[in-house]
C-alpha cells in the first residue's frame, strides 16, 4: 500500500513538473512572439523615419540649389547692367570729349531722317493714296534714299558720275512707283512732293532727287 502511494506521489510530482514546463514554454513562446512583433514595428518605424529624413534632405537640397541659381542669375544681371551702364557712360564721355562734331552730325542726320519721314507721310495723304499703296510707295522711297546716300558718300566717284548714277536711280524709283499706283497717280505724288518741299523746305530725300532731275534736264 505504501508502495502504491509512493508511486502515485512520484507520478503526480512528474505530472506537475511536466505541466509547469509546458506552461513555461507557452509563456516563453508568447513572450517571444510579442518581441518579434515589437521588433517588426520598430523596424518599420525606423524605415519610415529614414524615408522622411531623406525626403527632407532632398527638399532642402533643392531649395538650396534654387536659391543659389536665382542668386547667380541676379549677379549675372547685375554685372550685365553694370557693364552696360559703364559702357554707356564711357561712350557718352568719349562723345563729349573727343567726338562732339561727330555726335552733332549724327543728331543732324537723325533730324533729317525724321523730316523726310514726315514729308513722305504728308505727300501720301495729299496724294490721297490708300493705306496699302501709300505704305508701298513710302517703302520704295526709303529704299532708294538709302541707295542714293551710298552714291553721294562714295568719294571714289567724280561729281559727274554721282549725278549720272543718281539720275538712273531716280528713274528706277519712279518706274517702281508707277508699277504700283499707275502713271497718273505717280505724277500726282511727284507734284505733291515738290509742293511739300516749297512749304516745309527740302529734305535729304528731295536733295538727291533734285540733283538727279537737274542732271536729266541738262
Amino acid at each position: 500500500m505504501k508502495r502504491i502511494i509512493l508511486l502515485v506521489a512520484v507520478a503526480f510530482s512528474m505530472f506537475a513538473t511536466a505541466e509547469a514546463q509546458t506552461s513555461k514554454k507557452t509563456r516563453k513562446g508568447k513572450k517571444s512572439g510579442m518581441s518579434a512583433e515589437s521588433k517588426s514595428k520598430v523596424a518599420a518605424a525606423k524605415l519610415e523615419k529614414e524615408r522622411q529624413e531623406k525626403f527632407e534632405d532632398e527638399r532642402m537640397e533643392r531649395l538650396a540649389y534654387d536659391s543659389m541659381r536665382k542668386e547667380n542669375e541676379r549677379l549675372v544681371d547685375a554685372r550685365f547692367d553694370s557693364v552696360r551702364v559703364a559702357t554707356k557712360d564711357t561712350k557718352l564721355k568719349m562723345i563729349d570729349s573727343l567726338n562732339k562734331e561727330s555726335w552733332k552730325s549724327h543728331t543732324t542726320q537723325q533730324e533729317q531722317f525724321a523730316k523726310a519721314e514726315r514729308n513722305r507721310n504728308q505727300v501720301i495723304m495729299a496724294a490721297k493714296l490708300g493705306p496699302t499703296q501709300g505704305r508701298l510707295v513710302m517703302d520704295i522711297n526709303v529704299a532708294y534714299n538709302d541707295k542714293a546716300k551710298m552714291i553721294t558718300d562714295n568719294t571714289a566717284l567724280t561729281e559727274d558720275q554721282r549725278k549720272q548714277q543718281l539720275a538712273g536711280l531716280n528713274t528706277e524709283r519712279r518706274a517702281k512707283i508707277k508699277a504700283i499706283i499707275g502713271k497718273s497717280k505717280e505724277r500726282k505724288v511727284e507734284r505733291e512732293r515738290k509742293e511739300m518741299v516749297q512749304k516745309n523746305g527740302a529734305d535729304m530725300e528731295d536733295a538727291w532727287i533734285d540733283i538727279a532731275e537737274g542732271y536729266v534736264k541738262s
